[in-house]
């Protein structure tokens, strides 16, 4: 059996953003379903909603959606790895309108307290990134740091119960065909909510997906794989003033 290589998170999603969004991933179908799910109450006071962030952008998968769901918004767009950075600029270099900005961020480092966000998002999603977060509670004060009083935050993860079936977030190098995985952590369903109440932030909606019929129509063996099987995770919040 071939060796899985294991990069820090910056390394492997900067070598991954070439073909992360034509890599047959079964979690980014479900992010997408999921997100809406947890994002659909919030669309009736859409109005309301001035400042978003999305922390962990990546490719501009959800960025785009975001500009697309909140016309009247204004989006900080961070993620940690330039070349994925770079894939989302593309995206939306056709867009007129400049209301949108892209930053490279390393959640992690204690120095980036966002100062300029303080109070100021009404909306913030992060999608897809807690594995790669070292210091849990440290993340999510973050976000709590940045949210309005009475600010919406709606996270998605991949399922902790994939770590059960011994996978993480890969991917396999088309020039190598060495799979890679950026470094992972396990967290739980509770050490994510327990955080998150920890922090003051009332838990509003918690929702699991697995890939079911969808996933057999597809007749993609990676998605057959997980077919029937929580793979994605996600939670809505909103700030305790």
């Amino acid at each position: 059996m071939q060796e899985v290589v294991y990069l820090p998170t910056q390394n492997a999603y900067d070598l991954w953003a070439e073909i992360y969004d034509t890599n047959d991933n079964p979690l980014l179908v479900l992010d997408d379903i999921g997100l809406m799910k947890l994002l659909k109450p919030l669309l009736n006071s859409s109005d309301t909603i001035k400042t978003i962030a999305d922390f962990g952008c990546g490719t501009g998968r959800q960025t785009f959606k975001l500009r697309t769901l909140f016309k009247n918004s204004f989006i900080y767009a961070f993620d940690l790895s330039e070349n994925m950075l770079k894939k989302a600029q593309l995206r939306f270099d056709n867009i007129k309108e400049k209301n949108f900005r892209f930053q490279q961020m390393d959640f992690e480092k204690e120095n980036n307290n966002f100062f300029f966000l303080k109070n100021n998002v009404d909306l913030l999603v992060s999608t897809l990134i807690i594995e790669h977060i070292k210091d849990l509670n440290l993340f999510v004060k973050k976000l709590k740091e940045t949210l309005s009083p009475n600010g919406v935050a709606v996270l998605t993860m991949m399922h902790p119960a994939v770590f059960l079936r011994n996978s993480q977030a890969g991917f396999r190098d088309p020039e190598t065909n060495q799979k890679i995985r950026p470094i992972s952590f396990k967290y739980s369903i509770s050490d994510i909510v327990n955080s998150c109440i920890k922090n003051n932030f009332l838990v509003e909606e918690l929702l699991e997906e697995e890939l079911d019929a969808a996933a057999m129509e597809l007749e993609n063996e990676k998605m057959l794989r997980w077919a029937k099987y929580p793979l994605w995770f996600g939670i809505r919040l909103r700030n305790k003033p």
